[in-house]
């Protein structure tokens, strides 16, 4: 496992390897790309979890905010946001990325409280709803679409997928004449946590 984050605006990453514990079978590398030896480095879902946790906190207190919508010729001013709520954008998040979260965070110990606050959006709905990333709605096909042949992006890689998604994102949204969040935020919804891991439950089983 790999958890990844991308921060609009500042731009700051997040990116680790997860331990997939004693009990776990490792998957053969050449499904997911990442060496074993990388995923045994990493550490145990808590601490990745803790750490996340802990990147997003401190990212959204240094986005800044641009007035960018002046009119009197002066300078956007730049002003630190102390209220940001933190929003987890991911392709396919309801069905996986997000119960699944939710699911190693409870057994972990950790989670569900931090989780309960944050709200997410899932741009696979996003994509259906505008239509403007064609006909298959996977995140490497719309990047294609969107974006051209990735150079330098490796598939399934957390951070990769990203910097990916946000291409999509931005395309998107430029395409409307809108900013990201604009597009996003009609699909905004808070993750129930009966509801997902029903979800969970239907995926591994």
């Amino acid at each position: 496992m790999e958890i990844g984050a991308l921060i609009d605006g500042s731009r700051a990453t997040f990116s680790t390897v997860v331990h997939p514990g004693h009990e776990a079978p490792l998957d053969d590398a050449s499904v997911h790309g990442i060496p074993r030896e990388e995923l045994l480095s990493g550490p145990c879902f808590g601490e990745a979890f803790a750490r996340l946790d802990q990147f997003l906190r401190y990212a959204s207190l240094s986005v800044l905010e641009s007035d960018d919508d002046s009119e009197d010729g002066r300078s956007p001013s730049l002003t630190m946001k102390q209220d940001l709520q933190v929003c987890l954008v991911a392709h396919n998040g309801w069905r996986f990325d997000f119960p699944f979260l939710l699911s190693e965070g409870t057994r972990a110990g950790v989670g569900p409280a931090v989780m309960s606050s944050w709200i997410y959006v899932d741009t696979l709905d996003v994509l259906r709803a505008t239509d403007l990333a064609g006909e298959c709605k996977k995140l490497q096909c719309a990047l294609r679409v969107c974006c051209g042949p990735p150079t330098t992006l490796r598939a399934h890689r957390a951070l990769d997928d990203c910097f990916a998604l946000e291409g999509v994102v931005r395309h998107v949204s430029a395409s409307l004449g809108i900013k990201p969040w604009a597009l996003l935020s009609p699909f905004a919804f808070r993750l129930d946590e009966a509801s997902a891991f029903a979800q969970m439950n239907a995926l591994i089983s």
